[in-house]
């Protein structure tokens, strides 16, 4: 008997929920459309892969076995390897296409826009503002 009345209240309750969709366009367009869009948007659309990265590798060892090894990196889309024979090259390759953010990078703009006097720049190119004022 439990089981016969729980379907009489979902027939119910799905036979309202029809008729108030069909009767607000918007309903359609908000549960129906939109979610089709999206599909299309996010399948098509949207490519999370990340290609071309360069990475530098450090071959201290130059053997053909070495080659060998790292061969996969030469015919991949996601890798564009750059071969150098020491780690001080590829720290410079590192650092020279690094992008750095001063520490004190926020407070410059108060600095030089002239309404704070009496501070001086440090010798690793800090603000000091114990003297300073506005």
């Amino acid at each position: 008997m439990n089981e016969n009345g729980f379907i009489k209240r979902l027939t119910a309750m799905v036979t309202k929920e029809f008729r108030q969709l069909v009767r607000d366009n918007s309903s359609i367009l908000i549960g129906i459309f939109l979610p089709i869009l999206l599909i299309f948007i996010i399948g098509y659309g949207v490519s999370l892969d990340v290609k071309n990265v360069p990475i530098a590798v450090v071959l201290e060892d130059t053997s053909p076995t070495t080659y060998n090894v790292l061969s996969f990196l030469n015919g991949s889309e996601y890798f564009s390897p750059t071969y150098v024979t020491s780690m001080h090259e590829a720290e410079k390759m590192i650092f020279d296409e690094s992008l750095v953010m001063p520490l004190y990078f926020t407070t410059q703009p108060y600095v030089t826009n002239g309404t704070i006097q009496n501070y001086f720049w440090t010798t690793l190119g800090l603000v000091d503002f114990k003297k300073a004022y506005k």
